[in-house]
């Protein structure tokens, strides 16, 4: 998360003034609390936490192909994601497998 916090920290640089650049600042954030929310559901339900930062990858990913050139922007920001998805729901199947809750 302080990965995806430190793209923020370009606005501080755009001239914006203090308002523009509140407000730029919450719009960069944007993505950093996304995940902060998939957390701390994946703390508590680990299928549903897998689920969602896959999904989060998933429209992460379709975002930066968007832009016009996201050369590996995306795979920078989408394949831990994605990581951290499989390595949640793989903790939950193997701790159902060993009959945790």
């Amino acid at each position: 998360m302080a990965f995806l916090g430190l793209f923020a920290l370009d606005v501080f640089g755009g001239g914006y003034g203090v308002w523009g650049t509140l407000v730029a600042l919450g719009m960069h954030l944007i993505p950093s609390a996304i995940v902060l929310l998939a957390l701390f559901i994946a703390w508590r339900r680990e299928w549903l936490g897998g689920i969602l930062f896959l999904a989060v990858a998933v429209l992460f990913n379709l975002w930066f192909k968007w832009l016009r050139d996201p050369g590996p922007v995306f795979l920078i920001m989408t394949v831990p994601l994605m990581l951290t998805g499989v390595l949640f729901l793989l903790n939950w199947w193997y701790r159902r497998q060993q009959g945790h809750r």
